[in-house]
C-alpha cells in the first residue's frame, strides 16, 4: 500500500533569541535595575550588559537554527527517498506474491505427474526393448521440469532476498524518519515560544535604555536651562529611587540653590 509522508514544518525567525540562560526573568530584572538607587549611567550600563548576553545567546541560537536546518533537510531527503521508492518496493513484493503462487501451483502440479508416473513404471523386455520409449521420455519431461522449478524457486528466493534487504533499509529510514520530525517538531515550538518571549525582552530592554537616556538628557537639559525646582525634581529622581521631590530655596535671602539635592553649595547668610 502506497504511504504518503507529509512534512508540517514550523516557520520560524531569526530577529531575536530568549534569555533561556537568566536566573530571573528579564523584566524582572529589568524592575530590579530602573529602581534601584543608582546614576543612569550604571542603570544603562546594567541594562547594555542583559543587551550583550542577549547578543551572545543570538549567536548560539543561530548555530542551533544551522544544525536544525540540516535536520530538516535530512527529513525532507528521507520523505523523498520513502516517497520514491516504497511505491515500487510494494508493487515488486505484490508482483512476487503472484509469481510466487503461481510457481507454487506448478510445483504441485509437477509432484502430481511425478507420482502419477512413478505409480505406472515401464520395465521393458529384452526382445521389446522400445516398448518403454514414451514412459522414458515422459521422466526425461518431468525431470526437466524439476530442474526448470529448481531454478525458478532459486531465483524467486533471491528476488525474495533482495525485497527483505530493501525492506529493512526502508523500515530504518522509516524509523529515523518518525524520529527525527518528532525531535525537529518539538524543538521548534520550543525555538517559536523562546523567540516570542525575546522580542518581548528586547522591546523591553531597548524601551527602558532609551528611558534612561532620556530622563539624564532632560536633567543635564534642565540644569543648563530650568529652573530650581524644576532640577531638583527631574535630577533628584535618578538618584535616589525615582523620588519625586519640591523645589528647594535658600533660608535668609531667598537666593536660589543649585545643589545636589542634599547641603547647598552656595548658602548664603543673611545681611544686617
Amino acid at each position: 500500500m502506497k504511504r504518503s509522508f507529509a512534512l508540517v514544518l514550523a516557520l520560524f525567525a531569526l530577529n531575536t533569541f530568549a534569555f533561556a540562560d537568566d536566573v530571573q526573568p528579564v523584566n524582572t530584572q529589568v524592575a530590579a535595575i530602573v529602581a534601584a538607587s543608582t546614576t543612569p549611567a550604571a542603570k544603562a550600563t546594567a541594562i547594555l550588559g542583559l543587551i550583550s548576553t542577549a547578543g551572545a545567546i543570538n549567536e548560539a541560537q543561530k548555530a542551533d537554527f544551522k544544525k536544525m536546518e540540516a535536520k530538516k533537510s535530512a527529513i525532507e531527503l528521507a520523505a523523498s527517498t520513502l516517497n520514491k521508492y516504497l511505491p515500487t518496493h510494494n508493487d515488486a513484493v505484490r508482483a512476487l506474491a503472484v509469481e510466487q503462487g503461481q510457481h507454487n501451483d506448478a510445483v504441485r502440479a509437477q509432484d502430481a505427474a511425478t507420482a502419477q508416473h512413478n505409480a505406472n513404471r515401464c520395465v521393458a523386455p529384452s526382445d521389446n526393448p522400445g516398448v518403454c520409449n514414451g514412459y522414458n521420455a515422459e521422466a526425461n519431461q518431468l525431470n526437466q521440469r524439476a530442474d526448470y522449478l529448481s531454478n525458478e524457486a532459486a531465483t524467486l528466493n533471491k528476488r525474495a532476498d533482495d525485497l527483505n534487504a530493501e525492506k529493512a533499509k526502508l523500515d530504518e529510514i522509516q524509523k529515523n524518519l518518525s524520529a527525527d520530525v518528532l525531535e525537529y517538531t518539538t524543538w521548534s515550538k520550543s525555538y517559536n515560544a523562546n523567540v516570542a518571549q525575546n522580542q518581548a525582552n528586547i522591546a523591553l530592554l531597548i524601551s527602558t535604555l532609551k528611558q534612561v537616556l532620556k530622563s539624564n538628557d532632560d536633567c543635564k537639559r534642565t540644569i543648563a536651562s530650568g529652573t530650581d525646582e524644576n532640577m531638583k525634581e527631574v535630577c533628584s529622581q535618578l538618584f535616589d529611587g525615582n523620588a519625586i521631590h519640591g523645589g528647594d530655596t535658600n533660608r535668609g535671602t531667598g537666593t536660589k540653590t543649585f545643589g545636589t539635592g542634599s547641603n547647598p553649595t552656595n548658602e548664603q547668610e543673611p545681611h544686617n
